[in-house]
């Protein structure tokens, strides 16, 4: 719910119903700031919601605010409150917008000098521009490979759970990334119900794991986050049933004969990259002969 939208959208209305001299102007307003009410809300009536964050903030909240400068700048007679007021704002807006990126900057820089160092593995991607696929952990460094190189994601939860990604390729995610870490290798129910359980868990299958069993789950988004964020006992149940689900499923997958790296040709990956200082859990022991092709200040880059 978009409240800056809502109250454009009453006050153009409001003026269109108040102001008969500007109905000719203000039409064509009304229409694209209703618009984006409607489009944010729209699942009162389809029951699919949208993936909402950039329309939201992007297009619905600045058309909405462009309307009611508009509004106002008709409304006032004065050309010097105009003045005044549109300077006042200009003022705020530049400010705001001048100490947000400071703050931003502080915020970020720390994370920006760290992905300087995978700048010979991206090069390296870059002089082998084949489009292949690159495997790597599901966090914002994996932005990196798509951005700067050719080369596709093997697994990004955030691009894939607003997409139409078919529950056999979550699952396969979740498969990979639990076989990688060597903790939940041979213990994979177990340890996934450990991190669910632990809200400071980093662990890096939790969020794909957390798509799936909020879908399995039937309650919406937020109703699924309000339920596991409080441990509910109904989400619990749902979650050893589907963990016993997955663990069945798995174990099928780690004794078959081609194992795992069966996922790996299923899906084209043909780069890994393992990230040892953020990532100490992971153990490639399980590859024939594992010799990265490239390091980066403790980064691993793999032909698979």
């Amino acid at each position: 719910f978009n409240k800056i939208n809502f109250m454009a959208t009453l006050i153009v209305v409001a003026a269109y119903i108040c102001g008969k001299e500007y109905r000719g102007k203000l039409l064509p307003l009304l229409a694209f700031v209703m618009a984006g009410w409607l489009a944010l809300n729209q699942q009162v009536i389809t029951g699919r919601m949208l993936q909402p964050t950039h329309y939201h903030w992007f297009f619905v909240t600045p058309l909405a605010i462009i309307a009611l400068l508009y509004v106002f700048w008709w409304v006032l007679k004065s050309v010097k409150f105009r003045n005044l007021i549109f300077i006042a704002i200009l003022i705020v807006v530049s400010t705001s917008a001048l100490v947000g990126e400071i703050r931003a900057t502080f915020v970020a820089v720390g994370g920006k000098m760290y992905e300087q160092k995978y700048k010979p593995i991206l090069d390296y991607l870059n002089e082998n521009p084949q489009g292949d696929v690159v495997l790597t952990a599901d966090e914002d460094n994996a932005y990196l490979i798509t951005v700067y190189t050719p080369h596709d994601l093997f697994w990004n939860s955030t691009g894939a759970f607003i997409s139409r990604t078919s529950i056999e390729r979550i699952k396969d995610a979740i498969f990979i990334y639990a076989y990688l870490n060597k903790k939940s290798r041979n213990d994979f129910a177990t340890y996934f119900e450990k991190m669910m359980a632990n809200p400071q868990s980093d662990f890096i299958a939790k969020a794909t794991y957390q798509g799936l069993e909020g879908y399995y789950s039937g309650y919406d988004f937020f109703e699924y986050n309000r339920l596991s964020g409080m441990n509910d006992p109904i989400i619990l149940t749902i979650r050893r049933d589907i963990l016993a689900m997955l663990a069945e499923e798995y174990r099928r997958l780690i004794k078959s004969s081609s194992g795992i790296s069966s996922l790996f040709k299923k899906y084209g990956v043909n780069y890994m990259v393992w990230d040892k200082n953020l990532n100490k859990e992971w153990d490639l022991s399980f590859m024939p002969m594992p010799k990265p092709v490239l390091n980066s200040d403790n980064i691993f880059l793999y032909k698979i």
